[in-house]
């Protein structure tokens, strides 16, 4: 493994390849991401942020507990088997964010071994481009609605003006 917990001054720092990856204070689990830590960098387009988080299939679903074969290594107590959890198919998000999507390899480095798993992170910058995206579209559904009803006054005004003088 390239990666490694240690534990300083209450804090448990979590390096990958010697490079500090993420730390855990009591506040919970924190990424690094300074932007002195980066380089590189570039806006990211989220002009489809709303589609791909649109095609997301939600899913709720109990882990498989044991080995294929059938044998069990490690017991399990009976509410982690029946506990059920949440979130996406690694390959279904694959088919529309192929970089949310990573592989990992269970005992062996062998295509058979290889497994599938989500970087939920990558979707959080997805689902803050999605609600810019909505956003854009409210703000200029609310200068339509704004148009429409100024309009609208108008003409009631002037509906009310040639009733008036019918009278």
């Amino acid at each position: 493994f390239g990666a490694q917990g240690i534990f300083e001054t209450g804090n448990a720092n979590w390096y990958c390849n010697r490079t500090l990856a993420a730390y855990i204070t009591t506040a919970g689990w924190t990424n690094v991401s300074d932007e002195r830590c980066k380089h590189d960098i570039h806006d990211l387009s989220t002009t489809k942020s709303l589609q791909r988080i649109l095609k997301c299939k939600p899913k709720y679903y109990k882990r498989i507990m044991e080995e294929p074969t059938g044998k069990n290594p490690i017991p399990h107590k009976q509410e982690d088997i029946d506990r059920v959890h949440i979130g996406l198919l690694a390959q279904e998000v694959q088919e529309f964010n192929p970089h949310c999507v990573s592989t990992w390899f269970d005992k062996d480095e062998s295509k058979e071994n290889e497994k599938l798993g989500i970087q939920y992170n990558d979707f959080v910058v997805h689902l803050i481009g999605a609600v810019q995206e909505q956003q854009k579209q409210i703000q200029k559904q609310q200068q339509t609605i704004d148009t429409l009803l100024s309009h609208l006054a108008k003409l009631t005004e002037q509906v009310n003006q040639i009733t008036l003088k019918m009278i």
